[in-house]
């Protein structure tokens, strides 16, 4: 993985020295090289890298397995064992923590490269298994029907909340037990029904449905219920368990018997009687209507108004249902159609009734054939139109691609009356293929027919007109049927796609007329489908970028109040992103303070951090718009002090003289290069400059703290380099934060009468930034040292730059190492002492 950020445990220096240069030669990041189980556990803390190299036998208290077993456990960051030893009881114990390697010493590069990348790639799908296990669970808990899962014992694994509240068992109730006690089913008459789960585990059956049953719930409540149960299998096809789904029917059960009452008396009535639902399906019909349709009274039961009748669609089911409401009892004239296509009129007359908290329309409708039949061609031709308008309706109003080709189909499908169709797509302009999209049948149950999933893509082919091919080019067994019809889908001279029908019939030409129509729609939609989703891919990646950013940023609706508040943001003023959503933007000052929003201002602001604090920033503010309109504002916020820098008091770090003289003597207006190549001893030339009363400033990769117990300083300022939260009341500066760092000093040699700047960990800059930018700084140091009383020691290891590079900084500095070594100069240097790094 490019730029892994690895962590590396060894207690041996020289090792741990090989070994940290070994990974940056392999393209990795080692921000930190520890020798202590414990201090391993602290640095994964703050560093969070993306892997630990751990030795497994550490100096100290904790080893490098008990170091591994915390780092797993707090922050679940994969473990590679570095260990020379490999004896059974190690190897044993290393085993329990779950490393993602163990790597002998000693060891090759090709060895340590395979080991870390395998480590990383097997955490990653890892992490993302985690995480699609955590999705899944959440889904199965927000389905609407009732879900049970068991193992191969028939014990419950998942129970999600409908299953919950039906049979009246906690899942961790009902953990582990076995389904029988939990789940107990009985027939109308009162006998004990087998468990579906037993079936399907003991006799391997692959899907068993349970309709009209009795569910006894846990406090003895008997709900009737549908249920269906399906094996769960594992990738290679074996049965590991069984899934259970089920629902509430209760409801329905009592609207059907609340309709007996009136099933004898209408049964027998000379015209057509039908009970509908408030949504249009058929609740009762009787005999005559039957008769007259044609249908059997279960087939009439699974369908509604707008199945039978030649004026009343899905669509306009909503309006005709309120004009009812209106007329209360209403009386008009209407079409119906028979099972085999006819269509005759009938006088309906509708009442809307009300029972049991449920509104009911009751229609009679009586056959008036010999009274309209002159109006008959007519009625068929508004049916067929307000088909096409219902196809036309559902390709503009649908937001989903595959959604909508299924309901077009499935119209186009009912529109000709045709067996069954499918609509095949090229995925990009340059495919090869194409991919099925949609398929739909009309064939009675038990009557399959299987669409290819892909076809040879077809380019060269007439937009304007459909043609005609071999069934096998797109079905796996042709069932009696020689060819297909099939029609281009395309948009703007280019073919997308091909919606094919197995018709077994010649289409007339208005049918043909109507699906080249339907196609031109079709492929305007699915080009507007794809670049919908091309824009929506954009938003999201627009939004991720500013949540990303590191500048702090937010914004507000038109009102003031907080719609976003990235991350940066988040950061500086310590507050959770959640938190502060929703909330007025003048809430995160202090009282009595207000932000002037206006376009393109930009001025200072106190903010009030969530400890309390009160932190000044530099506010710019511009307007949002959205479709031309002023919708909100975007709040850019600006730490000052990494502008301006911090202010650093020059001090003495003696109040009285000092009576020994000093063992070095600088040049004021001078850059001094120090190259600790070379040696290591700079800070102790430092601490002798400061103790003998000049006015020093010491910038520093190392710890502060640490300096001033090691070399006796107290007053003199130290600025740390630090990308983390540092420790409290120390003077931070962020290394990618060069202007500030150029602000301080500028300050500081500004105001001191006799100063000596110490810079080190430029090593640390230029890696955070570049050379380049280093570079930029030590010109503008160069241009306003030459005018001030101070000087400057500029620290780096000459090793981690070319030769050009380090003639180029040479150019602008003078080589302490020369001038130590002068016979003419008076700079005296003593011997090197041996450097101790915080």
């Amino acid at each position: 993985m490019v730029n892994a950020r690895l962590l590396v445990v060894e207690d041996e220096s020289i090792v741990a020295k090989d070994i940290q240069h070994r990974l940056r030669n392999l393209g990795y990041e080692v921000p930190a090289v520890v020798a202590y189980g414990e201090k391993a556990i602290e640095k994964a803390a703050e560093l969070q890298p993306d892997l630990v190299l751990m030795d497994i036998f550490l100096k100290g208290e904790m080893d490098g397995i008990q170091a591994a077993e915390e780092i797993k456990r707090q922050y679940d960051i994969p473990v590679i064992f570095l260990t020379a030893f490999a004896d059974p009881n190690t190897l044993q114990r290393a085993k329990v923590t779950e490393p993602f390697g163990y790597i002998l010493k000693p060891f090759e590069e090709r060895e340590l490269l395979t080991a870390i990348e395998m480590a990383l790639y097997k955490h990653k799908m890892e992490k993302r298994l985690k995480e699609s296990e955590r999705w899944l669970s959440i889904t199965l808990r927000s389905i609407g029907d009732a879900i049970i899962t068991t193992d191969m014992a028939g014990r419950i694994t998942f129970m999600n909340l409908v299953a919950e509240n039906l049979t009246g068992w906690k899942q961790e109730e009902a953990q582990s037990k076995e389904l029988f006690g939990i789940f107990n089913l009985i027939d109308e008459a009162g006998k004990t029904l087998e468990s579906p789960v037993t079936r399907i585990i003991k006799d391997g059956a692959a899907a068993i449905q349970q309709n009209d049953v009795i569910l006894i719930a846990r406090n003895g409540n008997e709900i009737a219920i549908d249920s269906s149960a399906a094996p769960i299998r594992d990738d290679k096809n074996n049965t590991i368990g069984a899934v259970l789904v089920f629902r509430d029917i209760t409801e329905r059960k009592q609207t059907e018997e609340a309709l007996q009452f009136t099933q004898f008396s209408v049964d027998h009535a000379a015209d057509a009687a039908f009970w509908v639902r408030e949504d249009g399906h058929f609740f009762y019909v009787n005999d005559a209507a039957c008769q007259s349709l044609g249908y059997r009274r279960d087939e009439l039961l699974k369908m509604g108004v707008q199945d039978i009748s030649g004026d009343i669609s899905q669509q306009s089911w909503p309006e005709h249902m309120k004009l009812l409401k209106e007329h209360g009892r209403w009386t008009f004239e209407s079409l119906h159609r028979r099972k085999d296509g006819q269509a005759f009129p009938v006088e309906i007359t509708t009442n809307v009734l009300e029972f049991n908290g449920r509104e009911y329309i009751c229609t009679f409708a009586r056959d008036i054939t010999e009274r309209k039949q002159a109006e008959l061609t007519l009625k068929e031709n508004n049916r067929h139109l307000e088909i096409i308008s219902s196809i036309t309706s559902t390709i503009n109003k649908s937001d989903n691609t595959r959604d909508m080709l299924d309901h077009v189909l499935r119209d186009i499908l009912n529109l000709l009356e045709i067996d069954s169709g499918a609509i095949y797509l090229f995925d990009s302009d340059d495919a090869s293929e194409m991919k099925l999209r949609a398929a739909v049948t009309r064939f009675e149950r038990g009557k399959v027919v299987r669409y290819r999933q892909t076809v040879p893509g077809i380019t060269i082919v007439d937009q304007g007109s459909i043609f005609y091919s071999d069934s096998t080019q797109y079905l796996h067994e042709s069932d009696g049927t020689r060819a297909v019809t099939n029609v281009p889908i395309s948009v703007k001279d280019k073919v997308v796609g091909i919606m094919t029908l197995s018709s077994g019939r010649d289409l007339e030409a208005n049918d043909t007329r109507e699906l080249l129509s339907i196609s031109s729609q079709l492929g305007i939609a699915v080009d507007n489908h794809r670049l919908f989703k091309k824009i929506q891919d954009t938003s999201n990646y627009l939004s991720s970028i500013i949540n990303e950013s590191p500048d702090p940023m937010l914004t507000t609706d038109a009102s003031g109040l907080i719609v976003s508040f990235n991350r940066s943001a988040s950061r500086l003023l310590s507050y959770p992103q959640d938190e502060v959503v929703g909330r007025p933007v003048n809430s995160l000052l202090p009282p009595g303070t207000t932000l002037d929003l206006g376009d393109s201002k930009s001025y200072v602001r106190e903010f009030k951090c969530k400890d309390g604090s009160v932190i000044k920033l530099t506010t710019s503010t511009s307007k949002l718009y959205k479709d031309g309109v002023k919708s909100g504002f975007i709040i850019t916020l600006k730490d000052l002090s990494e502008i301006t820098g911090l202010r650093v008091v020059p001090v003495t770090e003696n109040s009285t003289s000092v009576d020994t003289s000093s063992a070095y003597r600088f040049e004021p207006g001078v850059i001094y290069l120090f190259d600790k190549k070379k040696r290591q001893d700079y800070m102790e030339v430092f601490a002798d400059q400061v103790k003998h009363n000049i006015q020093g400033l010491c910038i520093t990769r190392q710890n502060p703290k640490k300096i001033r117990e090691k070399y006796g300083i107290e007053k003199t300022p130290i600025i740390w380099l630090n990308s983390g939260e540092g420790a409290p009341g120390e003077s931070i500066i962020k290394p990618d934060n060069m202007t500030s760092l150029g602000a301080t000093v500028y300050k500081f040699m500004s105001e001191a009468k006799d100063g000596l700047i110490l810079l080190d960990g430029m090593e640390y800059l230029m890696m955070r930034s570049s050379y380049e930018t280093l570079l930029k700084f030590i010109h503008y140091l160069n241009d306003r040292i030459m005018m001030s009383n101070s000087r400057v020691v500029f620290c780096i290891d000459t090793k981690t730059i070319d030769e050009r590079q380090l003639h180029i900084l040479m150019s602008e500095m003078t080589d302490f190492e020369k001038v130590a070594t002068s016979p003419d100069h008076v700079l005296k240097v003593p011997a090197p002492m041996p450097r101790t790094d915080a």
